[in-house]
């Protein structure tokens, strides 16, 4: 179900087949009934959702209604269930169809009956396109996550792709990221899926997709071509799968044209044929939508309600004011930042950047090392890891200088730090996709706990901005260990040779193509450095999707002022609750200068159009108890 390439031989992931025989024998007609138990018993019970995961059950063929009531869904969040729920059983139906030679009147008047009733809940296309949206914290994760769970009790995990947009999210949710499932790497036009990757798709008969809300439109145009490669139906919309698309797209948009709208379009990375073809693809292909309502991550209904008009950028003066009540001074945030570990949210990676600079040699001055000092890097808590800086095959020699700029480069050129600044017990986020589905993706945050260092490598002593510090090359280190900040993999046992909840994380070797002053041509180097860099400064790109305790909301670009670009509320919405918040720049006070963002008003107003047809539909056969 979840893997970074779909390519068997190497993730070992199964066929349908292969999951029946790994469980109970049941045959095609204890099979049938299973199925027509599950549908018959659908009603949405009024439950008390706690936010916990509940209790793993056996397999056992569950119903609707039951799974829907272990996972303590409420009416919205069972509806979205109950269609995903069908279309998996649909395709179990379809992959066990009785037209063979041993077919019996019987059993193709069972198996007709059963089409009927899934056709009730399915859209009459019978190819279920869902968007499923609503703020964070409405519990978007969670009926995918009960999903899944009806899956495994179905012993048909095998039949469903988990993705999203991008790494972290990719994370979040246990899946991997969409390119690597659909094996299109970066390419806007890549070649077509191999026979093993087309035989991996093969027993796929459901396709998650999170974070919708930042896929461009040239990417959505590739989805359905690349679909209908991997499922062999070239003519059939996304190849015949059913997709659910997961989303808020009050959050931040994709660098580029969005699928409804062009305003951040960018011409070097946009093929504008295939946006446009995207965009016009996504106003059409909707069957269905939820979108949940019921704010379940922040623990005060006021701060919610708050969040709520800060989500249309449609604050009210006492929004604004119980949020810049939160301001507090910036030697106030570096004690906060330095001592409790609170992120700072900026807004672009230029401030990520000097941010982190003063944030490293803030705490190399904390733990100064002596000119006579005789402690070792372990008993001081820090080292500098240097990126291993050598000549590229075919390139030009090259000289310490050049070593000493390349390291000076941002980590978002490097995808990671040309001097690492390791801190015991300080938290890193990981930038690069490393073991997506084991919890390493680029946004993973987690606590170093060690370094490994190799039997040959020298620790050196090296002056870094007036301050000496103990340092080694990338190259002399075998790995980095960290421990999972985020709750859900901190029981995680990926690696067995670890810890539990702790993974390990490996250097990248890349080239790297610089100019070297203003009369040299540009040359090549290779880069040896470790994908990850100290969590304590990020942009909202890297915070979507994540839930914090606190956070401090840092310095506002011009263009985020006003609210326009959604960057105040994707921060704001990440704390449980307001007293978790500070910032550091006052917000504009006056409300009348917030405008709402009406290009996402519009085109939620067309989604909640296409909401009300759903609920309409599912309401004639589903009965809402209370």
């Amino acid at each position: 179900m979840l893997f970074s390439s779909l390519d068997k031989r190497v993730l070992n992931i199964t066929t349908n087949e292969e999951a029946w025989d790994n469980s109970e024998t049941v045959t095609r007609i204890e099979l049938l009934e299973h199925i027509e138990k599950a549908l018959l018993e659908r009603k949405c019970v009024k439950v008390v959702a706690n936010g916990t995961e509940p209790e793993r059950l056996e397999t056992y063929y569950p119903t609707l209604e039951e799974h829907s009531r272990h996972w303590c869904l409420n009416e919205k969040q069972h509806l979205a269930f109950v269609l995903m729920a069908a279309a998996l059983l649909q395709h179990i139906l379809l992959a066990n169809s009785p037209f063979d030679n041993q077919t019996t009147p019987e059993l193709c008047i069972r198996f007709a009956g059963i089409a009927t009733k899934l056709q009730e809940i399915l859209p009459s296309s019978k190819q279920l396109l869902m968007f499923l949206g609503g703020c964070g914290g409405t519990g978007k994760s969670r009926i995918i996550q009960a999903f899944l769970d009806f899956a495994r009790r179905w012993n048909s995990t095998s039949s469903i792709v988990v993705s999203a947009t991008s790494g972290i999210a990719a994370m979040l949710i246990g899946g991997c990221t969409l390119h690597s499932a659909l094996g299109i790497g970066t390419k806007s036009n890549p070649p077509k899926p191999s026979e093993n990757h087309v035989n991996a798709w093969s027993s796929i008969g459901i396709l998650i997709i999170d974070e919708v809300s930042m896929m461009r439109a040239s990417l959505f145009d590739l989805l359905d071509t690349r679909l209908r490669q991997l499922k062999t139906r070239l003519n059939k919309l996304f190849g015949g799968i059913h997709i659910v698309f997961s989303g808020d797209f009050y959050q931040l948009p994709p660098v580029g044209s969005s699928l409804f709208n062009s305003d951040h379009a960018d011409k070097k990375k946009d093929d504008q044929l295939s946006s446009l073809r995207g965009q016009e693809l996504w106003q059409s292909c909707l069957t269905d939508a939820i979108i949940l309502d019921e704010n379940l991550r922040q623990s005060d209904p006021e701060w919610a309600a708050s969040l709520l008009r800060w989500r249309t950028n449609e604050p009210s003066k006492e929004d604004i004011m119980q949020v810049n009540q939160r301001y507090i001074e910036p030697e106030t945030s570096n004690e906060n930042i330095l001592i409790r570990g609170t992120p700072v949210a900026v807004c672009d990676n230029l401030s990520r950047e000097n941010a982190l600079r003063f944030y490293e040699y803030t705490m190399l001055q904390k733990k100064e090392l002596g000119e006579k000092e005789t402690r070792s890097w372990r008993q001081r808590g820090v080292l500098v890891i240097e990126a291993k800086i050598t000549q590229a095959e075919g390139h030009q020699p090259i000289q310490s200088k050049h070593e000493n700029y390349v390291r000076k480069l941002s980590s978002k050129r490097l995808s990671g730090a040309g001097y690492l600044f390791c801190i015991m017990d300080a938290p890193y986020m990981v930038t690069r996709n490393q073991a997506v589905t084991k919890g390493v993706a680029n946004g993973t945050i987690g606590t170093l706990v060690d370094i490994l260092l190799k039997d040959t490598a020298v620790v050196r002593v090296i002056n870094l901005s007036g301050n000496n510090v103990h340092a080694v090359y990338a190259d002399e280190v075998l790995c980095l260990i960290f421990k999972h900040n985020l709750r859900a993999w901190q029981n995680d046992r990926s690696f067995p040779s670890l810890q539990v909840g702790c993974f390990p994380l490996i250097t990248i070797t890349k080239n790297i193509t610089v100019p070297l002053g203003k009369k040299e041509d540009k040359f090549t180097v290779r880069a040896t450095l470790f994908p990850c860099e100290i969590a304590s400064v990020l942009t909202g790109h890297k915070m979507q999707g994540q839930t914090v305790n606190s956070i401090i909301l840092g310095n506002l670009l011009a263009k985020h002022k006003y609210g326009r670009t959604g960057w105040i509320y994707v921060v704001l919405s990440r704390v449980t609750s307001l007293a978790g918040l500070q910032i550091l720049t006052q917000l504009e006070k006056d409300p009348l200068k917030y405008k709402p963002r009406k290009e996402i008003k519009d085109e939620m107003d067309r989604l909640n159009g296409i909401q009300m047809k759903t609920r309409t539909r599912l309401r004639k056969v589903i009965l809402i108890d209370g």
